[in-house]
């Protein structure tokens, strides 16, 4: 094998490591990410964080029918209280996407109005 073979094996060689270790070092990132993607898929279907999600839930439409109450009784800060009305109702509905069984039939029946 004269010189130029040996130069070329070499830069091959190092080539050939570097990719492995480029490649090990992204799969393993890849790897995590999916784990932690399943984890997370896992902790947003336990029974304590579907809890969670309809207590914040029932907590926030109780906030809506508050500013209801207060747009009846005072019309000149209607605009500011429907802004925040819109702002609270989307959270419920985002919030709604989470659970993953039954409703309450007040808490549905909200659902089924505001979110449609």
């Amino acid at each position: 094998m004269n010189a130029v073979s040996k130069v070329i094996v070499g830069i091959a060689v190092a080539v050939l490591v570097v990719a492995v270790i480029v490649g090990g070092y992204l799969g393993g990132w890849w790897l995590n990410k999916d784990i932690n993607n399943r984890q997370a898929h896992l902790n947003r279907t336990t029974f304590e964080q579907q809890t969670t999600y309809r207590d914040e839930m029932i907590r926030k439409i109780e906030d809506v029918r508050s500013i209801d109450a207060q747009i009846a009784e005072n019309p000149d800060n209607a605009a500011e209280l429907r802004a925040q009305r819109q702002a609270i109702v989307a959270i419920v509905c985002r919030d709604n996407t989470h659970i993953n069984g039954g409703l309450d039939n007040d808490t549905a029946s909200f659902v089924q109005e505001e979110c449609a």
